[in-house]
């Protein structure tokens, strides 16, 4: 595979120290890889960003109109809940995935702001004077901030008893859509990304948006004062008869909740205690950094990437992790040059440690977890510099390119070889006609069968996919340090 430098007036490709596949089965393989350019990729991270607007309930006329007075499980209360995303590919809102989703496109752009695209189109509105960034996220943002409690711990999610069907459209769907009762899971999330979106929104150029980054600390705030009184889990209960859908099955927070408090510096630029670094350090040195499959359930590299994100902390700390990080990451690229079409396989120790939520291998992997690894590895490049992490990244690239056991480009589109029926029930309802760059699921096994139908899992998109996805494109056509 090739790819264009986007700097380059000659025409030159930049072709990465790529590997030589132990086996080429798939006979399309170098048609559809081999010619992308820098220009076609750009195309892609394009349609990336634009595609959250098909998540974004705003973007459907009178979609949901009930959540305005949404009551609150439980008790007495309404609140105002229109706006955010819906978590595909059905129409529930999440906190958890919400603050992931947010979290991503943010860290990103603390760390190489000039990778982000400077307009996302379709939107369904931004303003010329702030980085197209904040634009994407500030709805869902809000509609965070209003899912929180008056004592800091934030509801599970939004959704009705009995959720619509994936042939139902938005504007149809009239069900009495509930808040659901807190966790401790969504409160961490929320306290992180809040904590984030502070910093984030006080560098906007806008003054609204400096009492929006007000808001957002004060918030965070409260969040981690709550999590300081409640050690326990709490987690999201529903109705007996599980009409709300089933309770959130990850009982060990303990990535959560370091997430939330080390992203806490970004509100007190203050020194990160001594038992938060000890376990940075525990897990810099861990496979995958203590996340088997590394996505919205599982964030210990959250914690370590925004710590090396933060401009305040100890420049001799953090060189220390990343030359930590960077041993474990070495392994996970000799694993990735071993393997036909470079993906990013499990780890061959099925020894794991308890941290990998007793998930002891990586079997359930999907293409959100390998664009989250993708944007990791870009990450880890901006911050050191070295090379081989691009390449890294840039290897995996063909993977969702057609360089695959079926032969399929993972995203949505027209095109010959990419998926299009996905399972999104805006797309199957008619209410949209077409929603290209969504990122399929995908099959990640060359003995799976795959069909492109709506009904198939591996056609379904998510927001917590298309997160990571539409980072790891930006910071891969942003090219190499």
């Amino acid at each position: 595979m090739t790819l264009q430098s986007k700097h380059s007036n000659t025409g030159r490709l930049l072709t990465p120290h790529s590997f030589q596949p132990a086996s080429a089965t798939t006979p399309v393989q170098d048609a559809q890889t081999k010619g992308l350019t820098a220009e076609a990729l750009r195309q892609h991270r394009d349609l990336a960003w634009g595609a959250f607007h098909w998540f974004n309930s705003a973007a459907y006329p009178n979609a949901h109109q009930q959540d305005r007075q949404a009551p609150v499980y439980g008790c007495d209360d309404r609140r105002d809940l229109t706006g955010g995303w819906y978590d595909g590919p059905d129409y529930g809102h999440y906190a958890i995935s919400t603050a992931w989703s947010i979290a991503l496109p943010l860290l990103t752009w603390m760390i190489r702001p000039q990778a982000l695209p400077e307009r996302i189109q379709p939107m369904h509105s931004y303003s010329l004077h702030r980085p197209a960034v904040l634009d994407l996220v500030e709805p869902s943002l809000r509609f965070l901030l209003a899912m929180q409690r008056g004592d800091g711990a934030v509801h599970h999610k939004l959704c009705s008893e009995h959720p619509a069907g994936l042939s139902e459209a938005p504007a149809d769907d009239q069900r009495q859509r509930w808040l659901m009762p807190i966790s401790t899971a969504a409160t961490a999330n929320a306290a992180a990304v809040l904590h984030l979106a502070g910093a984030a929104f006080a560098h906007s150029g806008i003054a609204d948006d400096w009492q929006l980054a007000r808001q957002c600390r004060l918030a965070a705030q409260r969040a981690s004062e709550f999590l300081a009184l409640h050690p326990e889990s709490i987690t999201a209960p529903t109705s007996d008869d599980a009409r709300f859908g089933q309770a959130y099955a990850d009982a060990d927070e303990r990535d959560n909740r370091l997430w939330a408090d080390v992203a806490r510096s970004w509100s007190d630029p203050s020194e990160l205690a001594d038992r938060h670094f000890a376990r940075l350090w525990e897990l810099a040195g861990s496979d995958r950094l203590g996340d088997a499959q590394p996505g919205w359930q599982q964030l210990n590299f959250l914690a370590l990437f925004n710590f090396l994100a933060m401009p305040h902390q100890d420049r001799v700390l953090k060189d220390a992790l990343l030359t930590r990080m960077e041993k474990t990451f070495h392994a996970e690229r000799d694993r990735q040059l071993q393997q036909p079409f470079a993906r990013l396989q499990a780890s061959r120790d099925d020894n794991s440690s308890k941290d990998n939520h007793s998930k002891d291998n990586h079997s359930e992997e999907n293409n959100g977890t390998l664009a989250t690894l993708g944007t990791q590895l870009l990450w880890l490049h901006q911050l050191t510099g070295r090379r081989t992490w691009y390449d890294a990244a840039f290897d995996l690239s063909g993977w969702f390119f057609g360089h695959n056991p079926h032969g399929k480009t993972w995203t949505t589109g027209n095109a010959d070889g990419q998926v299009q029926q996905p399972q999104f029930a805006p797309l199957i309802s008619g209410a949209l006609q077409a929603a290209p760059g969504l990122l399929a699921a995908g099959v990640q096994s060359a003995q799976a069968e795959y069909r492109d139908e709506p009904q198939a899992s591996a056609n379904a998109v998510r927001l917590d996919a298309q997160s990571p996805w539409a980072c790891y494109l930006s910071l891969l056509v942003a090219g190499p340090r």
